[in-house]
């Protein structure tokens, strides 16, 4: 299996999504939400932590383990959890990682 491809990765990003998250796709449903509670968003901003080396330390490294537990749990073949795991983690060198997540903080009015 190639790890690397963008959609076992996706699979991978999904489990965790479906195994720890109430509503994991909040982002893009609570301006809806605001407008049926009688709100109105005033405000949108985003968050980035973005890395770009692997550093044992780092958030991202952090939400490897987390989504290695969550594939699991989801079912995600044991062999092929393991090879995406060691592939990340082989990623310390400068130029061989990159990390992104977005956090949303939303801002509304009544």
């Amino acid at each position: 299996m190639e790890i690397q491809r963008p959609r076992f990765t996706r699979r991978m990003i999904s489990a965790r999504a479906e195994n720890q998250f109430a509503h994991a796709y909040l982002p893009r449903d609570l301006h809806k939400l605001f407008r049926a509670a009688g709100l109105t968003v005033a405000d949108v901003t985003m968050l980035s932590i973005i890395e770009t080396r692997c550093d044992p330390s780092s958030y991202g490294a952090s939400v490897i383990g987390i989504t290695r537990d969550s594939a699991l749990k989801h079912g995600v073949p044991a062999p092929d959890v393991a090879a995406w795991e060691q592939d990340l983690r082989s990623r310390t060198a400068e130029g061989e990682w990159f990390f992104c997540l977005n956090r949303f903080v939303f801002t509304g009015t009544k």
